[in-house]
């Protein structure tokens, strides 16, 4: 009976590690991006640091409290993720994920700002990723900056 509550109890405080490292990376990343690249925290942001925090808090004494039956404790927690994920889909914080996105893929959402090689910024839109060469996917709206249409090769397969 004793291994059974070591057991639990380890598993218990593994799970919250990793629950507490996945929100607190988000957070760490968002945070990240709205100091550097933004230059400025919007109220929006804010609130959802507080609510992850919050939520993180949440979990951690969910899962510790000992008067809770386990199903009960897993329903919290999946909760708790739902709303974290709901939070994550405000504004401001998916024009954040849309540029960290954009700095890992090189597909960048419509409306960010852009620089060539050339280093001319520009807003991404149809029009402006057509005419900077890149590929715009009209479903997702979004301009490919990986994949420039090569004009000299395209040139080659003419002559």
């Amino acid at each position: 009976m004793k291994q059974l509550k070591f057991y639990t109890t380890t598993l218990y405080i593994i799970l919250s590690i990793l629950i507490s490292i996945f929100i607190l990376s988000k957070l760490f990343i968002i945070c990240f991006i709205a100091q550097h690249i933004l230059k400025h925290f919007e109220f929006q942001l804010i609130i959802y640091v507080i609510i992850s925090i919050f939520l993180i808090l949440m979990i951690l004494t969910s899962i510790f409290l000992k008067n809770l039956y386990f199903r009960i404790k897993i329903i919290i927690v999946i909760f708790c993720f739902l709303l974290f994920i709901v939070f994550g889909n405000m504004p401001a914080t998916k024009k954040i994920n849309n540029i960290q996105q954009c700095y890992k893929t090189g597909i960048c959402a419509q409306g960010l700002d852009a620089t060539t090689k050339d280093n001319t910024t520009f807003k991404i839109n149809k029009e402006n990723c057509q005419k900077y060469n890149y590929k715009w996917n009209n479903f997702k709206h979004t301009c490919d900056l990986r994949s420039e249409y090569n004009l000299t090769k395209q040139n080659k397969h003419v002559k």
